[in-house]
């Protein structure tokens, strides 16, 4: 089957990674996957995909909402005729102004208030309410915010769950605790993160005498802001942020536990990858993190406070069995979440929807 997955770029995120993760492994089922990014920007995605043998394009996509580039969808559309367009994020709409009739698939990354803004929720609705876009869920937390924003029936909505390569995870064997006490959080600086929390939590721990520092991978337009933040802390030598990198694996094996205070989340990617490794995670209780971490057996679900991620880290800085059994389980868990698995999943849903050749 020919399949056209379109984002709106390959910046490293969750959103991205998942669906690179899904052209890799639907190329290794044998079908033929072109990526298309309306961006024009390489990245170590898009060159881990052509390493893999998936068709990268791209589309010189300019600032704000570029009907050129839809000139541009359309014509590689009608060139690569694939049978079924997937599309993320708000590539949506620049398939759907396309017209090219390829039956469409969605998948709907985060809340559906907080992921689509005005003109992605109207195209939606129009797309999904009458058939012409199956929207996807990554959870039933998701599923349940795509039924209160566009008004569809629960049954109509697919659920299917993020993966990765799990093969790529670098387990993690040595749960003594380092002193200080190392954390990692890996995500983009958006306010939906919530790193304010993570620093005014450190500054918490150092008031009840337990040392940490944190590791932030990512970038992302608050990085500045949180930078400023760390010096009027004074914890300059308790934060490193360490940019993008192609392989998080490593520093999250070197790492006592992994952080993710965010203000709202859909089915993280790098939950999986924490998992994946055998790191406890300390997450808050939003989106479909619930039905990844078993909250007191992968990890601590919280209130995304700082308050309550300093209570977490002090819980599990004073038992190492327990850090131990809790990072055990999580690798267990993570089985379920290989990046074949999401992709057979979609297959079924391509073979539902798709174009017959």
């Amino acid at each position: 089957m020919k399949i056209m997955q379109i984002v709106p770029s390959f910046e490293v995120g969750g959103a991205e990674t998942m669906c690179a993760g899904l052209c890799k492994a639907l190329a290794a089922m044998g079908h033929q996957v072109v990526a298309a990014s309306l961006s024009s920007i390489p990245t170590q995605i898009t060159r881990q995909l052509a390493e893999a043998g998936v068709d990268v394009r791209y589309l010189d996509k300019k600032p704000g909402m570029d009907l050129g580039c839809v000139g541009r969808l359309r014509a590689l559309i009608r060139r690569e005729r694939p049978q079924v367009l997937h599309t993320h994020l708000h590539a949506l709409k620049y398939a759907a102004l396309t017209f090219t009739g390829v039956p469409m698939i969605h998948t709907i990354h985060n809340q559906a208030e907080q992921e689509a803004v005005s003109l992605d929720q109207k195209i939606g609705r129009f797309l999904f309410r009458q058939g012409k876009a199956l929207p996807v869920a990554l959870s039933p937390q998701i599923r349940d915010s795509i039924v209160r924003l566009y008004g569809l029936p629960e049954g109509q909505i697919p659920v299917v769950r993020n993966g990765i390569d799990l093969s790529r995870c670098q387990v993690k064997t040595d749960y003594s605790l380092h002193d200080p006490v190392e954390l990692i959080h890996v995500g983009r600086f958006y306010p939906q993160k919530n790193h304010e929390a993570i620093l005014d939590a450190l500054v918490l721990l150092n008031q009840r005498g337990l040392s940490a520092r944190v590791r932030f991978f990512g970038e992302g337009p608050r990085m500045e802001e949180i930078q400023e933040k760390v010096a009027s802390l004074g914890i300059d030598s308790q934060v490193r942020f360490e940019g993008v990198t192609d392989n998080v694996f490593v520093p999250m094996s070197q790492s006592d536990l992994f952080v993710l205070p965010s203000r709202w989340e859909g089915f993280p990617m790098t939950v999986i990858e924490a998992m994946g490794t055998g790191l406890p995670v300390i997450a808050s209780d939003v989106g479909g993190l619930r039905d990844m971490v078993e909250d007191g057996k992968a990890g601590i679900l919280i209130e995304p406070t700082a308050q309550a991620l300093a209570q977490a880290v002090m819980t599990l800085a004073r038992d190492e069995e327990t850090r131990q059994a809790m990072g055990e389980h999580a690798r267990r868990a993570a089985q379920a979440f290989g990046a074949e698995e999401m992709a057979r999943r979609y297959e079924e849903l391509y073979e539902q929807k798709g174009r017959k050749p």
